[in-house]
């Protein structure tokens, strides 16, 4: 039988490498109006995209790059994890950026390519098409959650037309300037960029894919209930 949804979520991946091919925009504004019948909660539909190509996508990169290559600090309007990771989540973080430096032959030790790889992230990694999501800083946790749900939907309506995307997380740390060229005001909070594009097949990078652990890692059946220690009812 065949399943297309389960080949896409199988299918879709982080691109990092594209190619120059335009993409015409009303194809991108296809793929966010069908996202757009993402669920959210009580349907309020938080998200806000922002979309750049072409010269001003040019533009902002440079703008951002400018200042990462000078050397300026990034930093973001949210915590987005830890300040000390543990296991499991410290091994899969480094099994992917350790696998992904080896695949490209970047040494643990050489900080300047590895500084450098990570400044294609303000590049869009070539993309010709670049997009911002952002939420209304007063909405609460429920609000994040909803963004996501709209964000995978959004690479999947992309992967099935015949699309690449890169969740880019890395934008919010020079969100200033992003926020200032593009006029996002400042009631909202910039949560992620994303590349879309075509994907370029001969780019050695393309090939990583990082592993996936095992559905027994994450779930658990509940069978039976623990025993009430109440004796009455609980009222809710």
């Amino acid at each position: 039988m065949d399943y297309p949804v389960f080949e896409a979520v199988r299918a879709r991946k982080s691109t990092r490498g594209f190619l120059p091919k335009p993409v015409d925009r009303t194809l991108i504004h296809n793929i966010l109006d069908t996202a757009r019948w993402a669920p959210s909660g009580t349907n309020t539909q938080p998200w806000l995209v922002y979309m750049i190509d072409g010269a001003a996508r040019q533009k902002l990169s440079q703008r951002i790059q400018d200042a990462y290559q000078q050397g300026v600090p990034g930093e973001m309007e949210y915590t987005y994890s830890l300040s000390q990771w543990r296991d499991p989540y410290q091994r899969r973080r480094r099994a992917t950026g350790f696998g992904l430096y080896n695949h490209l032959g970047i040494a643990r030790d050489d900080k300047e390519a590895r500084f450098q790889q990570a400044g294609r992230n303000y590049d869009f990694f070539d993309a010709p098409t670049g997009l911002f999501f952002c939420l209304e800083k007063d909405l609460g946790p429920g609000a994040w959650l909803d963004l996501g749900l709209y964000m995978q939907s959004v690479m999947l309506m992309a992967h099935d037309a015949g699309l690449a995307t890169c969740p880019q997380q890395a934008f919010s740390s020079y969100y200033g300037i992003i926020k200032q060229a593009l006029g996002i005001p400042e009631a909202q909070i910039l949560v992620t960029g994303m590349a879309m594009g075509y994907e370029d097949k001969d780019a050695h990078i393309n090939k990583f894919r990082p592993e996936r652990d095992e559905v027994a890692d994450f779930l658990t059946v509940v069978e039976e209930l623990e025993p009430n220690p109440n004796k009455s009812p609980i009222k809710v």
